[in-house]
């Protein structure tokens, strides 16, 4: 931890270990890490509010079937800061220069960015399907259908990934490793300890999400009203009734609660962190086990 409180990095914890330690890092540290994060993580929220913008705009107007080409840049926009600013955050653990930790973890990113894409294709062909290839569901049954199989494939690639996440802290925090020769090997690892990264997946995640569900209650607002407004308008012909700042209120909502957001997931970082400080510390120990049984 070079530029964090010092902690002892590889030692053997359970999962609750790991989330107690984390958040005891992350609150003793946290004017440190906003006073080394904040322009990054800044930058970050107004990329993903640019983002939500788009998607909003997308959403809520008839384009034809044409999607405008700002929705692509604002993605690969939202994707770049992400990297960066998880490259930054593990600069202030690891110590090591921005342009490693970007590279690394630019590398480590593809993997999430294909199960990513997997999930969007998935979710396109189960909702393909079950439209019978009109791509328009109009019965409440098919909707459900649709809501239950794409929910099930997203927490599928979620558990897939989950030995992904040591693999990742391992290949940024061991300089020396290079990622094809320790991506499997480190798949494989992360399956024997896959106890502990569920159960730490699982906690966390519930943990984020009523918190940044709680953080973004200001933005679930405006997504109602233009929600609301926008079906008033395409089902009643109604006037849109939103004020002439409103794109602007909701650009500067989501850059907000996106600011508040990345700074609870940090947290989950950090819990990541020890997770793979502990598997590293039970490896070592199996290893030892192994040689005094020679």
């Amino acid at each position: 931890m070079k530029e964090l409180e010092q902690i002892q990095l590889i030692k053997n914890r359970s999962y609750t270990a790991c989330i107690a330690e984390a958040h005891k890092l992350f609150f003793s540290n946290l004017k440190t890490i906003i006073q080394k994060t904040w322009i990054y993580s800044l930058l970050t929220a107004i990329a993903l509010a640019l983002f939500a913008f788009f998607h909003i705009d997308i959403s809520t107007t008839d384009y034809q079937g044409e999607v405008p080409y700002g929705y692509f840049a604002s993605i690969i926009i939202a994707l770049s800061a992400i990297i960066v600013l998880f490259a930054r955050i593990m600069a202030l653990a690891n110590g090591k220069k921005m342009k490693y930790n970007i590279t690394r973890c630019g590398k480590i990113s593809v993997f999430y960015i294909i199960l990513l894409l997997i999930n969007i294709v998935g979710v396109g062909l189960i909702y393909y399907k079950l439209s019978g290839g009109t791509m328009s569901i109009n019965n409440l049954q098919s909707t459900q259908k649709v809501f239950a199989l794409s929910s099930g494939l997203f927490i599928l690639l979620n558990i897939i990934a989950i030995p992904v996440s040591y693999v990742s802290y391992k290949y940024i925090f061991e300089a020396g490793n290079k990622l094809h020769k320790i991506f499997f090997k480190g798949y494989i690892t992360g399956i024997r300890h896959f106890g502990l990264l569920f159960l730490t997946w699982l906690i966390v995640s519930i943990i984020i999400v009523s918190c940044c569900i709680l953080a973004s209650m200001p933005a679930i607002i405006i997504l109602l009203a233009k929600g609301l407004s926008a079906f008033g308008e395409t089902f009643n012909g109604d006037p849109s009734g939103l004020p002439a700042y409103f794109n602007i209120l909701t650009f500067a909502t989501f850059t907000f609660t996106s600011f508040i957001c990345i700074y609870i997931n940090v947290f989950s970082a950090l819990v990541y962190l020890l997770a793979y400080g502990s598997i590293e510390a039970r490896e070592k120990g199996r290893e030892d086990f192994i040689k005094r049984q020679i």
